[in-house]
């Protein structure tokens, strides 16, 4: 993340988080206030989800069984991956119990049934906050 005069670049989870808290703010505003978002956030979060799409931080081996699909209530034009608990402790690199317990931080919900689904873009950007965490050189 570097910041060039008036504007700001952001590469790999920063870009990540961003895009995400953004789609996430959206839908909250809309789904608490009625609220669409403007054509100018729709248009940059366009923007992010294809630097997204380009940026070589999210895009490891996708796994085979991983259905993409919106959520219920996503109206910002966003698609929302949700994965399994197993499928992001694989990609997190940690056991199914340890990434139950971190998931109010990772950012899931419990679908009918009491399973937990994640967004498969929020755990890709934890993971990636993680990687930096223990190597901010590489």
């Amino acid at each position: 993340m570097q910041r060039l005069g008036s504007a700001v670049l952001l590469q790999g989870s920063a870009l990540l988080e961003v895009r995400h808290l953004l789609a996430l703010g959206a839908r909250e505003r809309q789904q608490r206030d009625a609220l669409a978002p403007s054509p100018g956030l729709r248009h940059l979060l366009a923007l992010l989800s294809e630097a997204v799409a380009e940026d070589e931080v999210v895009s490891p081996p996708r796994h085979g069984d991983v259905a993409a699909g919106a959520r219920p209530g996503d109206s910002v034009g966003e698609r929302v991956e949700e994965i399994t608990t197993d499928e992001a402790a694989a990609i997190l690199a940690l056991g199914r119990r340890q990434v139950q317990r971190l998931a109010p931080s990772i950012g899931s919900r419990k679908v009918p049934g009491g399973a937990l689904v994640f967004d498969r873009g929020a755990v890709l950007a934890y993971a990636a906050q993680r990687r930096e965490r223990n190597d901010p050189h590489g």
